[in-house]
This record gives structure tokens, C-alpha cells and sequence, in this order.
């Protein structure tokens, strides 16, 4: 009976004994399993420059990338992802028309959002806590200026970000058709050759029309020499105009004329920008220029 209580008394230390040294060493081995981070991450924020034809994204990154960056749910997709590797920074290219990018136009403001979901992976295959992910929206707005609005971003996430296009700026100039150099004093019968230009970076992007002209004698008195729709009025001060030859310019010669009694004309425009959308749009935004010759 003693020998029995004995034997299953070792037993049972052994089996307690393998458990304990089991439990052990999974303890030792439990935190080098769980955290082993991807050693690195994104510097700063992403940088995005909205192109006539395509949107590029740019990623600073702690140490060299290793990973990839892809179009969400387009990531397979030829075009749609990127594993520009190897260097502490990384990009991706998309296609306007490409990786199932959306394109909304707007009314209110006058434009179009071009959307695209990126995601930055530091892994080759897999999604972990460190990747970002971002909603761009490239916003081509008729405005003046380019406005960035910041974004805060939280793990694995779709955060808004929009850039916004520059916009073409316009000028009207009064030159010599011989020396093609402005004027501001003239005799009545000159020469003188009107130009219209916009400066723009896309200039594939927009339509140009230049209407609304008027001609006004420096105390009030308006007379009106091209219409809302941009069609010569009286053609013997003004004819139709001749557009080219870039896409943003137009340009008409006419002889000087001036306000009986008057000395000063000041010529004013308007010059609308369509966003180019197949056929050009129409009753856009508009801007003014003007000029005053003096006689």
C-alpha cells in the first residue's frame, strides 16, 4: 500500500513537472512573438500633385522601403500598384482613366472631383497596424489659387484629401501688330492688334471664350462691342475674333477709335474657362480684364 501511494506520487510530480517546464518556456518564447514590429513607417504626410491626366502620391518613409503601394480593391490591376522599393521614399502614378478612379463633376462650386483610394503597405503581401490609407480627391476648380486642406491620419483608415488644381490666369493686352509691343497712346485710325492669353500648366484642360466687351469713355458712358456670347457687335470697331494660336489665347486687329470729346477709352472684357469635358462646357466661371488707351 505504501509502495503504491508513492509510485503515484511521482506520477503526478511528473506530470506537473513537464507542465511547469512547458508553461515556461512558452512564457519565454510568448514575447518575442508578439512584438516584432516592421521596422518602419511614413514620415510627415503624403505629398499629391493633381496632373492634367494623372494623380501622383508621394510617401517619405523612416528607413527603405520594402513594401508596395497600391489602388484599394484595384491592387492585381496593371497600372494600380507600385513597388518603387529600396529608397527612404515611395510613389504610385494613376491614371485619370484607370484603377476604378471616380470623377464627379460639381455644380456648386463649378468643377470636378477626381477620387482614388491609395493604401502604403509595408509589407510585400499583407496589411499591418503601420499601413495608411487615404481618399484623395483632386478638386478642378475654377479659383485662382490652390488650397490644401490637411488631413489626421488613424490606422487602416480612408481619410479625405483634397488638392485643388491652379487655375489659368488671363490678361488682355493692347499691342503694336508690328513690333508686338503694348501701347497706351495712340492716334486715332492706328493699328492696334487685341490679345487675350491665359497662362496655364494644362492648357489641354480648359476652353477659352472671350465675350462681354465693352468700351467706356472715363466718365460712365458704356458702349457694348462684343456680346455674352463672345459675337462682334459693331465689326467696324471690333470684328469676331480669331482664336489661337495656342488653346488659350485669341486676338483680332482693329483700328483706334475714341468717345467724341474724350480722350481716355478704357476696353473691358470677360473671358470664361470651361473645363474641358469632350465637347467644352458653357456659362462657367468667368474673369475680367481690361485696358485703357489713351488718344
Amino acid at each position: 500500500m505504501l509502495l503504491q501511494l508513492i509510485i503515484k506520487f511521482k506520477q503526478q510530480f511528473n506530470k506537473t513537472s513537464i507542465f511547469s517546464n512547458l508553461l515556461l518556456i512558452f512564457l519565454l518564447l510568448l514575447p518575442s512573438t508578439i512584438q516584432i514590429p516592421i521596422p518602419n513607417g511614413q514620415v510627415g504626410r503624403a505629398e499629391v500633385e493633381c496632373g492634367q491626366e494623372e494623380i501622383e502620391v508621394v510617401f517619405l518613409t523612416e528607413d527603405l522601403f520594402q513594401g508596395r503601394v497600391f489602388v484599394v480593391g484595384h491592387s492585381n490591376e496593371t497600372g494600380c500598384s507600385s513597388r518603387d522599393i529600396g529608397k527612404k521614399s515611395t510613389s504610385i502614378i494613376v491614371k485619370k482613366d484607370n484603377c476604378g478612379v471616380v470623377t464627379i463633376r460639381s455644380q456648386n462650386p463649378p468643377g470636378l472631383f477626381v477620387n482614388v483610394k491609395i493604401m502604403i503597405s509595408f509589407h510585400e503581401e499583407f496589411i499591418t497596424k503601420i499601413d495608411r490609407g487615404y481618399e484623395i480627391s483632386c478638386f478642378y476648380m475654377e479659383a485662382a489659387k490652390t488650397v490644401t486642406f490637411p488631413i489626421s491620419v488613424e490606422p487602416n483608415t480612408l481619410q479625405p484629401f483634397t488638392e485643388f488644381a491652379e487655375m489659368p490666369r488671363c490678361r488682355y493686352e493692347v499691342v503694336d501688330p508690328t513690333t508686338q509691343e503694348p501701347v497706351s497712346v495712340v492716334s486715332v485710325g492706328n493699328k492696334l492688334l487685341h490679345k487675350w492669353t491665359c497662362d496655364s500648366t494644362a492648357t489641354d484642360l480648359w476652353c477659352m471664350v472671350v465675350h462681354s466687351c465693352f468700351v467706356e469713355d472715363g466718365s460712365g458712358t458704356e458702349f457694348q462691342i462684343l456680346t455674352d456670347e463672345g459675337c462682334a457687335i459693331d465689326r467696324y470697331l471690333l470684328d469676331n475674333l480669331e482664336y489661337g494660336p495656342g488653346p488659350l489665347q485669341a486676338q483680332k486687329e482693329a483700328h483706334a477709335f475714341k468717345f467724341a470729346d474724350r480722350v481716355v477709352v478704357n476696353f473691358q472684357c470677360s473671358i470664361r474657362l470651361d473645363i474641358r469635358d469632350g465637347e467644352c462646357p458653357v456659362n462657367l466661371f468667368n474673369f475680367q480684364v481690361n485696358k485703357t488707351i489713351i488718344f
